[in-house]
């Protein structure tokens, strides 16, 4: 009987091609498989941010319902209050006042934000606190309804507008710092107070220290010890 060859167990004497239709499928297989593969990438991203996408909703459909709420206490209210002035003052019109965004007490009393700043930099170290972990802190520690772009654009406003304010004041100091996606972000750190005997250095360097290592108003002040000498040598 003559030995046959079979071309999945044993491989023949001599080159030979791939047979063309093993060649599709195998190529057909390779691209149905690379699909597949990504497919169940996307798949996986996709269901992760549908989770979230759900918490963010179920958040926003609270939210909604305290301010339809809200809105109808309001709409009472002003009836209310239209009622009585129309009773008590029929001459007036109750719409005079106009309408007032009343925020004022939000972060409790006068300074507590500020404080509250100040307090969170020194507790976070020589590392520091960023911008964004001091607004969100901001949001959590005095219980702020921050849920639209408006009302979380006006709490960072009011934390940058304190952090300038903190640094102008010499407080506190930044340093910028680059997150691992690549964004840059101020890190907030405390500034010490300098020592007596610093500030004494300061205003007494040591003799023969060079100019430039001298503090500003050192240097000021030699500069127009300078002048005055050259002014009075030239009267003379």
């Amino acid at each position: 009987m003559p030995r046959s060859y079979s071309y999945l167990t044993e491989v023949p004497l001599g080159p030979r091609r791939t047979p063309a239709d093993l060649k599709w499928l195998l190529n057909e297989r390779a691209a149905i498989a690379g699909e597949h593969e990504r497919l169940q990438r996307q798949a996986s991203t996709l269901e992760s941010r549908l989770q979230k996408l759900d918490a963010i909703r179920k958040r926003l459909q609270s939210n909604l319902c305290a301010r339809q709420l809200r809105l109808a206490q309001t709409s009472e209210l002003l009836a209310a209050l239209d009622a009585t002035v129309s009773l008590a003052h029929p001459e007036a019109n109750s719409e005079a006042a106009g309408k007032v965004n009343a925020w004022a007490g939000r972060y409790g009393e006068r300074g507590a934000l500020k404080a509250y700043l100040r307090d969170h930099i020194q507790q976070s170290g020589p590392q520091g606190a960023s911008t964004s972990e001091l607004i969100e802190g901001a949001i959590a520690w005095f219980c702020l309804p921050v849920t639209l772009p408006t009302e979380r654009a006006s709490v960072r406003n009011s934390v940058r507008t304190l952090l300038r304010a903190l640094r102008r004041d010499g407080l506190i100091r930044p340093s910028l710092s680059v997150q691992p996606n690549g964004a840059r972000e101020n890190h907030w750190q405390q500034v010490s107070p300098l020592t007596l005997a610093e500030l004494r250095n300061q205003a007494n360097p040591a003799p023969g220290a060079p100019l430039d290592e001298c503090p500003k108003q050192n240097q000021d002040f030699l500069r127009g010890e300078v002048a005055c000498q050259r002014a009075g040598r030239s009267e003379g």
